[in-house]
């Protein structure tokens, strides 16, 4: 497919690195593309094939057909053979929207999302449109804007068929919103009607009486306290001085309670009492808190562990004096018996990376770094108006294979993303429980066996090998207690991937207002994506329980995707029920029992819930009989059967390599000599070498 636009840009999105990085091309005659300017720093990229254009961009307007934007994720842009055969199949965008916006009083429309207070004159209004279970992109109203023409038609191509909400919006007068579906073809949202709304105005100033600039201030908006309606705002200024001299806000709807919002702060509970009411609230602006997050990846290199660090600073690090470059000052490790090394500084000077390398042998269940530097931002605190110091020290557990931290505004939405994997959650605007203007520090981390389980015996060896692990590496080496526990309490059905483990600050519900929508990549050698599920694990029941609300599956990039309404621990499992129990056993004796008792000597079908996926349905003649050995008891396990004479029947035997699980060994109903046994009570002791 020739002509077609493709793009490149960083998968986690830090301080702009999406838009400041980005790379893009089109396809050649035959097809074939071509990236370059990829900037190898950056680690991982996505590649976007036939995404929307932005009203205004190049090319916005080309003639042809449409196609719906695909996405791979997370390239590792410094592995060689992730470099090509990224191929992408694509689908006709072929849904159209049309319809009119119109004012209720004749007065001119004035687009609601115009740079720079509308500079240019623009006249019309602003289409946002957001297509069911897509993510928000970077705008808390949709992911598709569109601008109506100066007589307020509008037609709305290159849409890709499915269910959608339309808003229309424009300066000084209410908001609407509706619900549409758009099918193969053209649809009609016929005509919409905006109303006047409700102003307020006044002065925007800071904590000392003096004005914020527009470098400070970008932008001002109404938002009511479900989140769904945004009401943007003309900011004023000095085009000389460029201080911020005063705001104005126009389309406020009555019966309904509104917060106004600057960057970081707000002034809550705004309630009109008609849509011609006026009224004056000075705004006072508080500069963003100085904040720092942590990406963290962990790799088994020959006999060392070896984990990858990358500090984000929300305000660039200082470049003033000698010291501000010491890279061993940087960085110290004040906690762990490994070494410290290739410590840098980006260019942009936002973040800071380095290794910490360990040997595989040492018993460490945690590291701790810690981070010590300048910024280029004073400290308000300061009587000599010194820099801001920023000295914090971080704990890195060794259990966590991947991390990353980052900041959302609770007005926007947003989304955090795991380095290297499609793996993340989507956040809408007005998901946490805090005040409409603070910002959320959220984290994804995940953690998983770090011996891959060979092919030989994949499902049960890592669905053992996973509990394993956390019982060798203990409950320090992981940051909390739920996550050590659903690791140490493997589900009774094999993971399909690693453990998922979101997680909020200290005291926030973990329970969302609205919505996110979560992500996980599945592994490799999955035969039907069709029966995977996410599930989550609930501490209290010690069980899985199934997330399957708007759930999709990506088959090119290996993920799942759902709706979820609470933050928790995650996983991927083979399976449709909807509460699964734990594959460990913690109990301090071998237990065992038969299915079916009593039994004949007929074929039967059995479903073994303990089992892997591959043999979890079995067709016997006799009994199956399942023991469970508890931690610290493992090896070659003897069932002896007697009948109730006390002659020896039968011995069967298996080797029972890992602890703490459950295994199957089949009776026939034969004697050693293998004939069919008598009718009757059997006795069948277990025997290991530590216990019977």
């Amino acid at each position: 497919m020739p002509n077609i636009r493709v793009k490149a840009q960083p998968s986690a999105n830090n301080g702009g690195d999406q838009w400041a990085f980005q790379v893009e091309a089109f396809t050649q005659e035959n097809g074939r593309y071509e990236l370059q300017g990829i900037d190898r720093a950056k680690g991982f990229y996505d590649v976007i094939a036939s995404p929307r254009f932005r009203s205004g961009e190049s090319y916005a307007r080309l003639s042809g057909p449409r196609y719906a934007e695909e996405r791979r994720r997370a390239i590792n842009v410094n592995e060689t053979t992730k470099l090509s055969g990224n191929d992408f199949t694509l689908s006709l965008a072929n849904g159209v929207i049309t319809g009119k916006v119109v004012s209720a009083d004749s007065g001119t429309l004035t687009p609601a999302l115009s740079d720079k207070n509308n500079q240019g004159g623009e006249r019309g209004a602003d289409i946002v449109l957001h297509r069911t279970g897509a993510p928000f992109d970077d705008s808390p109203l949709g992911e598709i804007e569109e601008r109506t023409n100066a007589d307020g038609t509008f037609r709305v191509e290159g849409l890709k068929p499915g269910a959608y909400t339309l808003r229309a919006m424009a300066l000084g007068y209410a908001s609407i919103q509706r619900p549409l579906v758009v099918p193969e073809g053209t649809a009609s949202a016929e005509t919409i009607t905006l109303a006047r709304g409700a102003t307020v105005s006044g002065t925007i100033t800071k904590p000392d009486g003096s004005a914020p600039t527009l470098d400070e201030v970008h932008l001002i908006l109404g938002v009511d306290n479900n989140f769904d309606e945004f009401i943007f705002g003309r900011i004023e200024s000095n085009q000389d001085t460029k201080q911020v001299t005063g705001y104005s806000i126009s389309g406020f709807q009555t019966e309904k309670i509104y917060s106004l919002v600057i960057v970081t702060g707000n002034q809550p509970g705004v309630l009109f009492a008609n849509a011609t009411e006026e009224r004056v609230i000075p705004l006072l602006y508080w500069a963003a808190a100085l904040r720092v997050f942590v990406n963290q990846s962990q790799t088994i290199v020959e006999s060392n562990r070896v984990t990858a660090l990358r500090f984000f600073s929300s305000q660039p690090l200082r470049n003033l004096t000698l010291a501000d470059n010491d890279l061993p000052t940087l960085l110290t490790i004040e906690e762990g018996v490994g070494t410290l090394s290739n410590v840098e500084i980006s260019s942009a000077r936002d973040s800071v990376t380095a290794v910490y390398t360990v040997p595989n042998n040492e018993n460490e269940s945690s590291f701790k770094v810690r981070a010590s530097f300048y910024t280029t931002e004073k400290d308000s605190d300061s009587s000599t108006g010194e820099n801001y110091r920023f000295n914090q020290l971080f704990t890195f557990h060794s259990g966590i294979k991947n991390r990353r931290s980052t900041s959302i505004s609770n007005v926007t939405g947003g989304e955090c993303t795991l380095e290297g994997t499609p793996a993340g959650v989507v956040f809408r605007a007005g998901s946490f429980a805090v005040a409409t203007s603070s910002s959320v520090a959220i984290g994804i981390q995940s953690a998983d066996a770090f011996i891959v389980p060979t092919n030989t015996a994949p499902r049960l060896a890592r669905n053992a090998t996973i509990a394993h692990t956390v019982r060798t590496l203990g409950a320090a080496a992981y940051p909390s207690a739920d996550l050590f526990q659903a690791l140490a309490t493997a589900p009774a059905v094999d993971p399909f991937s690693a453990f998922y483990d979101i997680f909020l600050p200290a005291g926030l519900s973990h329970l969302l207002k609205k919505d996110a929508r979560l992500t996980l990549e599945y592994d490799e050698d999955v035969a039907d994506p069709s029966q995977l599920n996410v599930y989550f694990y609930d501490p209290i029941h010690n069980v899985y329980l199934l997330e399957n609300a708007q759930k999709t599956v990506d088959e090119v990039n290996r993920t799942i995707t759902v709706s979820v309404g609470h933050m928790s621990t995650f996983v991927v499992l083979p399976s449709q029920a909807s509460i699964i129990g734990s594959n460990t056993y913690t109990g301090p004796t071998i237990r065992v029992h038969n299915v079916p008792n009593p039994f004949n000597l007929k074929p039967k079908t059995l479903t073994l819930n303990a089992a892997e996926a591959a043999d979890r349905v079995q067709t016997i003649e006799g009994t199956m009989i399942r023991y469970s050995l508890p931690v610290g008891k493992s090896g070659d396990v003897k069932i002896e059967i007697y009948d109730v004479a006390g002659a020896l029947v039968r011995v069967l035997s298996q080797s029972a390599p890992i602890d703490g699980t459950y295994y199957y060994l089949e009776w026939d109903g034969r004697n050693d000599q293998g004939q069919n046994t008598a009718s009757g009570v059997y006795l069948a002791p277990v025997h290991t070498k530590q216990r019977r």
